[in-house]
């Protein structure tokens, strides 16, 4: 199992549905956004090269606050990077009311 030491940020396994899965979460709260992608896309990037080698029947999966999607994920940059490196994005909010979104591409 990969494991990381981010502080307040973490990775952990899961199960969605019949798929087993990796999600790394990240807050998007120190400094820059755009700098804050560029880690979390270097980080997703290293995390996926390690399941496909040592875990390949699970998928990555970079879960962000909503503030993050709506301040850099929607900007051109970010459906860039999402276009590009084939990003599978969990949205979560702070708000226990609200649910969890799951995009792909």
């Amino acid at each position: 199992m990969l494991s990381t030491d981010l502080g307040a940020e973490r990775s952990f396994a899961a199960e969605r549905g019949l798929k087993q899965i990796v999600v790394e979460v990240k807050s998007f709260l120190e400094g820059s956004q755009v700098v804050e992608l560029e880690k979390a896309l270097g980080q997703y990037n290293i995390y996926t090269g390690l399941l496909k080698r040592y875990d390949p029947e699970r998928t990555l999966y970079l879960a962000v606050p909503v503030h993050a999607y709506q301040n850099i994920f929607q900007r051109q940059v970010g459906q860039m990077v999402m276009e590009e490196h084939h990003l599978r994005l969990i949205i979560y909010s702070l708000s226990a009311e609200e649910e969890l979104i799951w995009k792909t591409q």
